[in-house]
């Protein structure tokens, strides 16, 4: 057991000297700190319990539904955070969306449930649920949550597709997977509308891609054929 952790580990200050010498001879090491700087900002791990029930994948707009549910999401992930487990080892998505459509009309009926282990209505979190759940069905009309649906898309401006090639040709001169820079959503959105914000014009995305991006928009950048290769050309100005 310990041979096959230590397997794990053991190249792994060899594989950092490797890629932190190719940084610094590609003087990319911002780029990393860009990136990780994201990565250490505890924000980002932090769930609000009220606002738990925003990241299930849910097909009904009900509001009594959708209030049972918010309910029911906040009383797991205050029973995952104060017990130090993984949500959905306190209960999986599918056991809130089938309590929340049906729900049962007592304690008991906690044990009728597929999905809730047997003995569950009698313990300290039996009861806990059903008081959330009492919380979901009393909530104010006022109160209930919606799902915002999305809006239509606008059709994807024709600037969209050679905003695609740009990004392909910078992504491949900076070995860089284009994902990391930029996704279609993306570059169609800001196609479409040039003054929203879009990760790919800020740091090092922006080096590689968001300003010639501008360029291309503001007429100053042209693509062209050449050789079998599309190229980037720099527009004297008029």
């Amino acid at each position: 057991q310990l041979n096959y952790a230590l397997g794990d580990v053991t190249y792994l200050r060899d594989i950092y000297r490797t890629l932190k010498a190719e940084l610094d001879r590609e003087n990319r090491v911002s780029w990393v700190e860009e990136e990780t700087a994201v990565l250490r900002d505890p924000e980002i791990y932090h769930v609000r319990p009220d606002e738990a029930w925003k990241r299930l994948k849910v097909r009904t707009n009900k509001p009594r539904f959708l209030g049972i549910l918010k309910a029911l999401a906040e009383w797991r992930e205050l029973q995952a955070q104060e017990r130090d487990l993984p949500r959905n080892r306190v209960a999986k998505d599918e056991t809130l969306f089938e309590i929340a459509a049906h729900p049962p009309k007592d304690v008991a009926g906690l044990d009728r449930i597929r999905s809730i282990p047997k003995g569950f209505s009698r313990s300290r979190a039996g009861k806990s649920l059903m008081e959330a759940l009492e919380k979901g069905q009393n909530m104010p009309e006022a109160e209930l949550p919606h799902i915002e649906r999305a809006k239509p898309r606008p059709a994807t401006p024709p600037m969209a597709d050679l905003l695609k090639v740009l990004l392909k040709i910078k992504c491949q001169e900076a070995r860089v997977a284009s994902r990391m820079v930029a996704n279609a959503q993306d570059i169609e959105a800001w196609a479409a509308e040039p003054e929203k914000d879009i990760r790919a014009m800020h740091g090092w995305r922006y080096e590689i891609f968001g300003a010639d991006a501008k360029k291309l928009m503001a007429g100053e950048l042209a693509l062209t054929a050449h050789k079998g290769d599309i190229e980037v050309v720099e527009l004297e100005a008029e």
